[in-house]
């Protein structure tokens, strides 16, 4: 098992979902853990979600422009935050082009709309990683 696990966060925009979860995971479990965050469609963040991530952790996350750049840098997970009502097939199939023998959890979570569904998705977000953590014994 490698001294650092490395996580992608990949959702459709990488505006809120991911970013928020690579910041999250790495304060809950670094140094064990080195995490990225990367979208289909990127767009920039919002205002709300770059101020929480900042005060978490003191910078921005490390977004991926290009999934290339990231292969080959040894990803041993993947999560995939997106709603399962708007699922998109090419979130699958850009990740296969990369990372054919990477495990993908898949994790159902709709893109918040407003401040209390940041607030709530970040909570959301750090108890899950808590327990995957725990579960990895990586914390």
């Amino acid at each position: 098992m490698p001294s650092v696990l490395r996580i992608l966060f990949f959702c459709r925009h990488n505006s809120v979902r991911a970013p928020l979860a690579a910041a999250l995971a790495e304060r809950i479990a670094a140094p064990k853990v080195e995490a990225f965050c990367a979208g289909l469609d990127a767009l920039p963040m919002t205002p709300e979600v770059e101020s929480t991530i900042v005060n978490l952790t003191g910078a921005a996350p490390k977004a991926v422009a290009e999934l290339a750049d990231l292969s080959a840098e040894g990803i041993g997970l993947i999560v995939v935050l997106s709603d399962k009502t708007h699922a998109s097939p090419a979130i699958g199939a850009k990740l296969d082009e990369y990372f054919t023998d990477t495990e993908v959890v898949e994790w159902d979570m709709p893109a918040p709309t407003d401040d209390e569904d940041i607030k709530h998705l970040e909570i959301e977000l750090a108890e899950r990683l808590r327990l995957m953590f725990l579960a990895r014994h990586l914390i």
